[in-house]
């Protein structure tokens, strides 16, 4: 019996724990407002700016530290063709199903949110407003 409290204790204890270190803008108990306003206060003049800017391809051929202030979102699978001079023409690899498309997609949202200061998800876009469409 006692073991049992023990281990009983020892959860609370540990959830208690946990649910004090949450910071304010990941708590979803709180009011939206609050959230937005606890995470804009902790955000660096260059986090709010990559939160603003969204680019074409991904995470394969970057470096490490490249989108350390996180990235609004990428137009997956896709990057700009030399030879436009509007810089608005893609080439999008075509070689990708929808599973092969998701798992890259989950990958580079995992990167966001855990290799980030803020872990602030992306949004990976494609021809529509929010989403993949492709």
């Amino acid at each position: 019996m006692r073991r049992v409290q023990g281990a009983l204790t020892l959860l609370l204890l540990s959830f208690t724990c946990y649910s004090q270190t949450t910071l304010p803008y990941k708590n979803a108990n709180l009011p939206v407002a609050d959230r937005v306003n606890d995470l804009l206060s902790r955000m660096t003049p260059e986090e709010k700016f990559w939160q603003l800017f969204m680019i074409p391809g991904d995470l394969s051929n970057t470096r490490p530290d490249q989108y350390k202030n996180g990235l609004f979102g990428f137009q997956v699978s896709a990057v700009t063709k030399a030879e436009s001079s509007a810089q608005q023409m893609m080439n999008y690899n075509v070689a990708e199903n929808a599973l092969t498309l998701a798992t890259k997609i989950n990958a580079i949202q995992k990167h966001f949110v855990e290799q980030t200061r803020l872990g602030i998800p992306i949004i990976a876009f494609d021809e529509a407003l929010h989403g993949l469409v492709r």
